[in-house]
């Protein structure tokens, strides 16, 4: 599960990075494939793995610094639409 978040929150930071970056195209029509089915792909998991989860587990927090998954997944549902 940790690899799941780990790879969505590299792909959307390094997305972010290469858009402030350049003001050209910056992706080919091959590349942009590529990137949204890895993003489907990613998307699928992270669904599967939390399918098995309660909701105790879902909002658990370890302790007060950290994140729950709920709160894991709502920054990545955020982000997604900006």
């Amino acid at each position: 599960m940790r690899q799941t978040f780990l790879f969505l929150s590299v792909i959307c930071l390094t997305y972010l990075n290469c858009v402030a970056q350049t003001k050209g195209q910056i992706w080919s029509q091959s590349d942009r494939q590529t990137l949204v089915d890895g993003l489907k792909n990613s998307q699928t998991n992270l669904i599967k793995e939390m399918e098995g989860l309660n909701e105790l587990q879902i909002h658990f927090k370890p302790d007060s610094s950290q994140w729950s998954i709920a709160e894991v997944i709502e920054h990545l549902g955020i982000y997604e639409e900006l």
